[in-house]
């Protein structure tokens, strides 16, 4: 009978903990699950039309924190995809410059997000400082920086994180600015 109980006791012990161990993986994945959930590889089509960017989070050349997308809720994003061979793309950093004082700094209804696909930092920040770049600048992590996009390349968001609106080419202040209200343009 003693035999018993302590077979009893014993088997009943064992099942506590290995009910405890389970919970405690089962909270471990969950907390894993969050982590994969924010290091997602981002491609092109991560950009394109009908897209949501409120997944994706990136790390600001600029002020080297992580910037996670979902922070801009209830503004339009313009997304200027950019490299240091990219000769137009550079072109471009005037008007944006302009963009980032008269529309993000001046109505606050916009949000600048440039992403540099180069994999040189070095040759980045010296464009940055040479070109007095005054919007953020992101850094394409590898994935999406080896994914092939066509440069310059624009992409807008609306205040909900998804993209409405994609070009391909050197644009101009206007072009530029009735993209980001959702008017019809040229497309390139």
């Amino acid at each position: 009978m003693k035999k018993i109980i302590l077979l009893t006791i014993a088997m009943l012990f064992v099942f506590v903990s290995c009910t405890e161990k389970k919970k405690i993986e089962t909270e471990i994945q969950k907390k894993d699950t969050t982590v994969k959930k924010e290091v997602q590889p981002l491609t092109a089509d991560s950009f394109s039309k009908g897209e949501n960017i409120h997944n994706i989070t990136m790390k600001s050349i600029t002020s080297g924190k992580n910037i996670d997308f979902s922070q801009y809720k209830g503004k339009k994003i313009l997304f200027d995809f950019w490299s240091s061979w990219c000769e137009p793309c550079i072109e471009m950093f005037p008007i944006i410059n302009r963009l980032k004082r008269e529309v993000e700094d001046g109505k606050g209804t916009l949000k600048i997000l440039s992403i540099s696909v180069d994999p040189m930092p070095g040759k980045i920040n010296e464009i940055m400082k040479k070109k007095k770049v005054k919007f953020e600048v992101l850094n394409a992590p590898s994935d999406l920086a080896n994914a092939g996009i066509l440069m310059p390349y624009l992409a807008v968001a609306d205040e909900s994180g998804k993209i409405f609106a994609t070009s391909n080419g050197k644009h101009t202040f206007k072009e530029i600015q009735k993209m980001i209200s959702g008017e019809k343009s040229p497309s390139k």
